[in-house]
């Protein structure tokens, strides 16, 4: 019979699993695009950008990069460096950082943490930019710091209960008054986040949400109604998109909030992936490409003998979908923190002290190729695995998978029918029939078909049932005595299908119990 182009489609979302049968197919250093309407198909895959060197620091690792003052701040292990437009550096501090470094600025102060000590960057008495330590009894060490509607916050990262505290009104100095704690459920705070009129306040079993109410004393309030027992995994997770905050919760489950109320956003899929990492290290930031907002998100190996364990997933606020993100040779993404400054788009190196450039088009990560992999979703018919002649993928000159094709115009051997299709009658209707397919000519599987009126194989009706690889039995379960029935079977293999000759079988009366579809004796 007449051989059949099918289009196979490709995968568009991140859906490894153990089990093959629960394979959603997957996809590493692509993501799906929406095509237009009028397209081939409803979905391409665009490659990821590669990156190049943008600004060498000379450090053995980069930990912090935001935009301030024209120009992009860099936080290395030797110091804070200030890169301007052509990719030049100058060092402008000379303390040593001790973990990662995390940025707030006022428009005229850069405030910035590494966990340990805080620190500002402005201009001092004479107009020249200076750093300088914010050191005072008051100031305790923090994670991390953000600035929400003219104050500086902070959690306390020597408080076990939640304490936070803040800055005076447009000032980085902080008064002995000026805190707060988020004390319905007393736990460490990891991270305060702004996220539109409120700022979020992610404990480690815990999240509340505040908003500024002004006048007099504490100008900040506690939002009713929207603490959650969700806590958050690590003080660098969380990452602010446009209009929407989205952070990896202590219990492995990534959620989103456009409002209030966290959305889970994970797939089983990638919760079960990251249960294999360490939560405690997960590090993410937010960017965008061509009008796609992405989440991406790196965790290192659970197992400590696994150095290249690390990965990282990345969530498409636009398509609800995912993807990884890997560079060769070091099992996670080289992007460390992002930066949209000089109309670049920036990423620090997560394996040295350089700032690099995401190229779009660009098939290496500074030298390394992007190994690109596409999986394709389960290809089955009835849940019988198909097996393929050939395989074509029509490719544009950017070397983007756009519409793959299976193609079986080229099959080794034909494909034979089954032959001495036979049926017996006893209390249950058995069809039995001789498989003479075999070696590299096997099928991978048998249909069924049946009617009350004679049919030819060019037009066969819905299939009864279908078999395994080498079944050559099997049971009629829903036949009505004294009927007649006309029944054929084919073997199939991949869009290739042999179909038999027609039998003709009326069985008789006096059924009783039907047994339900069996498998039958294997040749």
């Amino acid at each position: 019979m007449q051989r059949r182009r099918t289009p196979v489609a490709l995968a568009v979302d991140e859906g490894r699993a153990d089990a093959r049968v629960a394979w959603g197919g997957a996809l590493v250093n692509y993501y799906a695009q929406v095509a237009p309407a009028a397209a081939k198909a409803p979905t391409w895959l665009k490659p990821t950008p590669g990156t190049r060197v943008f600004a060498d620091l000379d450090d053995t690792k980069l930990l912090g990069l935001t935009q301030f003052n024209g120009a992009v701040i860099a936080a290395t292990r030797r110091g804070l460096f200030r890169i301007e437009a052509g990719g030049t550096s100058e060092q402008i501090g000379d303390d040593a950082f001790r973990g990662p470094v995390r940025f707030a600025s006022n428009g005229t102060t850069l405030v910035l943490t590494d966990g340990a000590r805080i620190f500002k960057y402005e201009a001092d008495a004479s107009g020249a930019l200076v750093v300088s330590e914010l050191a005072g009894p008051d100031i305790q060490p923090s994670p991390t710091v953000a600035f929400f509607q003219g104050y500086f916050v902070f959690p306390d990262g020597a408080s076990p209960t939640g304490r936070w505290y803040y800055s005076d009104l447009y000032s980085t100095e902080v008064d002995g008054l000026n805190f707060a704690t988020a004390e319905q459920v007393p736990d460490p705070l990891l991270a305060i986040v702004p996220n539109g009129d409120f700022l979020f306040l992610f404990g480690t079993d815990s999240t509340e949400v505040w908003y500024n109410v002004g006048g007099a004393g504490v100008p900040f309030a506690r939002q009713q109604g929207a603490r959650s027992d969700i806590g958050i995994a690590s003080s660098y997770c969380a990452a602010k998109l446009t209009d929407t905050l989205v952070w990896l919760g202590n219990d492995g489950i990534v959620y989103a909030a456009r409002g209030l109320q966290p959305q889970r956003i994970s797939t089983p899929t990638i919760e079960d992936a990251i249960a294999r990492q360490r939560l405690g290290s997960a590090t993410a930031f937010a960017h965008q490409i061509a009008g796609h907002e992405f989440y991406q998100l790196t965790l290192e190996s659970a197992d400590p003998d696994d150095t290249d364990g690390a990965r990282t997933w990345v969530f498409d606020l636009m398509t609800g979908l995912w993807h990884q993100r890997s560079t060769l040779g070091i099992g996670r993404h080289i992007a460390d923190g992002f930066v949209d400054a000089f109309g670049k788009r920036l990423v620090g190196d997560a394996t040295s002290g350089r700032v690099l450039e995401w190229v779009d088009d660009l098939g290496d990560d500074v030298g390394k190729p992007i190994a690109r992999e596409v999986y394709v979703q389960p290809l089955h018919r009835n849940r019988i695995d198909l097996r393929f002649d050939a395989l074509e993928f029509e490719i544009d000159p950017a070397g983007l998978f756009v519409e793959p094709q299976q193609d079986n115009d080229a099959a080794p051997t034909p494909l034979l029918p089954p032959i001495n299709l036979s049926a017996t009658d006893a209390n249950i209707v058995r069809l039995a029939w001789a498989d003479v397919n075999g070696g590299t000519n096997q099928e991978i599987g048998h249909a069924v078909y049946r009617s009350t009126s004679p049919f030819e194989e060019t037009g066969l009706p819905q299939p009864l049932g279908v078999t395994g690889q080498d079944i050559v039995t099997f049971i009629d379960q829903t036949a009505v005595p004294d009927v007649t029935y006309y029944y054929r079977v084919s073997a199939l293999r991949g869009q290739e299908e042999a179909v038999s000759s027609l039998i003709v079988f009326t069985p008789s009366g006096g059924y009783g119990f039907r047994y339900g579809l069996t498998y039958g004796t294997r040749t």
